[in-house]
């Protein structure tokens, strides 16, 4: 799962955040794109250094490793379609 920071969720267009919580099949779609699909080890991570993965909804993140961390690059927005 890819978190959003809290200033990306201070992003949202106001009421935004309500509608989806009133609406479980949107807020499924939105969370598809927050989601990749499978799990990987930290090794497995490792492996993709400078690559991207695509997520459950077809958004592209991007992968930055070295040899003692992954960093999944911070996301500065929810990513709606």
């Amino acid at each position: 799962l890819l978190a959003p920071s809290d200033e990306a969720f201070g992003q949202l267009p106001e009421g935004l955040w309500e509608e989806l919580i009133a609406d479980p099949e949107r807020l499924a779609e939105l969370l598809k794109s927050h989601m990749l699909p499978a799990q990987y080890s930290a090794a497995e991570l490792l492996a993709f250094d400078g690559e991207t993965l695509t997520t459950l909804a077809g958004t592209e993140v991007s992968i930055s490793a070295d040899t003692t961390e992954v960093l999944i690059h911070v996301l500065d927005a929810v990513l709606r379609q």
